[in-house]
């Protein structure tokens, strides 16, 4: 997103004569419109975690990474929230859910995507509240797949499932 801003500015500023304010006025323009999507990518396994995130780059999207939600700058917005089950080790259903209600508060109405080996979290997408599932392992193209069908959604909430 700044990149392009960045980029963008330094060529008008090249081709216009000196005007601070109004080449100032053009980089907020291109910083709006040219902003590139992002997702948030959240995963304690490093490797799962780089793979995420350098398709989503490959693929044009600005991603944000970190191994626990705490490591994520407050200041950071997300279109899209890909997750893993970060605090089970065991499949609950009940720590999912406050998981995902967790995901929800912190982003708000952007689609959750979660990427776990827990086959029974597989089983019930409908029943965790989120957007979409997929089982580790998982292929690249099924992901790029799901990620622009949920983009594509436009951030629309579905609704929240409690117990």
């Amino acid at each position: 997103m700044l990149f392009f801003g960045r980029l963008a500015c330094r060529r008008r500023a090249r081709l216009l004569p000196f005007q601070p304010s109004r080449k100032l006025r053009f980089c907020y323009l291109i910083a709006y419109e040219g902003m590139m999507r992002s997702i948030l990518a959240l995963d304690d396994d490093p490797t799962v975690l780089e793979l995420v995130r350098t398709v989503l780059e490959d693929a044009g999207y600005a991603s944000i990474g970190a191994a626990h939600l705490d490591d994520v700058p407050s200041t950071a917005r997300a279109d899209l929230v890909i997750s893993d089950l970060l605090p089970l080790k065991a499949y609950d259903r009940q720590v999912a859910l406050g998981w995902i209600a967790r995901l929800r508060e912190r982003f708000g109405p952007v689609p959750i995507l979660v990427l776990t080996a827990h086959t029974a979290a597989l089983h019930e997408p409908d029943g965790l509240g989120v957007d979409g599932v997929l089982g580790k392992p998982f292929d690249v193209e099924a992901l790029l797949v799901k990620v622009t069908e949920l983009m594509g959604a436009g951030g629309q909430r579905h609704p929240t499932v409690t117990s």
